[in-house]
C-alpha cells in the first residue's frame, strides 16, 4: 500500500475539520463522552478513505504502468488487436506522438490504471500460487522416490546373493521394466520399486536392473551380440562332431541315397 502526498494532506485537512465539527455532532449525540471519543472516531474514518484512495496506487517495488499494460496485452493475446488500434489512430491523430498513442489504444482496450493494476496483482498471485503448487507436487515426488528407494534397498538386502548368468540374463531380458515404457522420474530417470525386484535371482540382478532400465538400447544390442556369437559357437560345435565321428555323415548320405531310389 503506498500513500500519496496528497493522501498525507487531506488526512491532516480532514482530521483538523473534524476536531472541530466532529465532536460538537458527537456531544450532542453522546453527551460528554463525545468529547473523548469524537478525534478518534473521525481519525478511523479518515484513515479508511485514504487507505481507500491510496488502493490502486502503483507501489515503488511494481513495474511501470507503461510494463503492465504490455504484458497483459500479451499474456491475454491482445497483440494483434493492440497493433490495429495504433496504425487506426496514427492516421487519425498523425501529429500524435508513438507513446501517447500507445497509451490511446491500452485505454481503448480498457486498460485504464485501476483495471491494469488489478490485473497485474492477479496475476502475480496466480504466479505464486502455481509455484506453490508445483513446489508442493515436487516435494510430495521427492518424498515417493525417497519411500520407494528405502523399500527397494530393503528387498535388495533379502535377495541370493549369486545366481546362474544365464538365469540373470534371461529375467533381465523379460522383465516388465525393460519391455514396457514407464515415464521417467524426478531426474529423468526411470525409478523401480521393490515389486520390481521381488523375483529377482540376486542381488546383483537387482541392480543390474536398476542400471540397464535406462540403458535399454545398450542392453538388448548386447544381447544380440552374444546371440550371434552362441549361433557361431553352436554351428562350429555341430562341424566339429562331425569331424569326430565321420560314420554320421557317412549314414546320412546313405539315407539321402535310399530315399532317392525309392522315388
Amino acid at each position: 500500500m503506498q500513500f500519496t502526498v496528497v493522501g498525507w494532506l487531506f488526512m491532516i485537512c480532514f482530521v483538523l475539520l473534524v476536531r472541530i465539527f466532529g465532536t460538537v455532532a458527537l456531544v450532542v449525540v453522546l453527551g460528554g463522552r463525545g468529547q473523548l471519543l469524537g478525534p478518534f472516531f473521525w481519525l478511523l474514518v479518515g484513515g479508511c478513505l485514504v487507505m481507500g484512495s491510496g488502493k490502486w496506487k502503483r507501489s515503488v517495488d511494481e513495474p511501470s504502468l507503461y510494463s503492465m499494460r504490455r504484458g497483459i496485452v500479451e499474456r491475454e493475446g491482445l497483440k494483434g488487436q493492440f497493433d490495429k488500434l495504433v496504425r487506426d489512430l496514427r492516421i487519425s491523430h498523425p501529429d500524435t506522438g508513438t507513446l501517447q498513442l500507445r497509451n490511446m489504444a491500452y485505454e481503448s482496450l480498457g486498460l485504464d490504471d485501476q483495471v491494469t493494476i488489478q490485473k497485474y496483482r492477479d496475476w502475480v498471485a496466480w504466479c505464486a500460487e502455481s509455484e506453490a503448487a508445483v513446489a508442493g507436487e515436487l516435494a510430495a515426488e521427492s518424498a515417493r522416490v525417497e519411500r520407494d528407494l528405502r523399500g527397494f534397498e530393503e528387498v535388495l538386502g533379502g535377495l541370493p546373493l549369486d545366481a546362474d548368468r544365464g538365469e540373470v540374463l534371461v529375467w533381465l531380458e523379460n522383465h516388465p521394466a525393460m519391455i514396457m515404457s514407464r515415464e521417467a522420474g524426478v531426474g529423468g530417470l526411470i525409478e523401480l520399486t521393490s515389486a520390481d525386484i521381488a523375483d529377482a535371482p540376486s542381488r546383483s540382478a537387482g541392480g543390474e536392473l536398476r542400471h540397464w532400465v535406462n540403458r535399454k538400447d545398450d542392453f538388448y544390442k548386447e544381447m544380440l551380440k552374444r546371440k550371434a556369437v552362441a549361433e557361431k559357437g553352436f554351428a562350429k560345435e555341430e562341424e566339429l562332431r562331425e569331424l569326430a565321428d565321420p560314420t554320421l555323415a557317412e549314414v546320412e548320405q546313405m539315407l539321402n541315397s535310399l530315399e532317392s531310389q525309392s522315388q
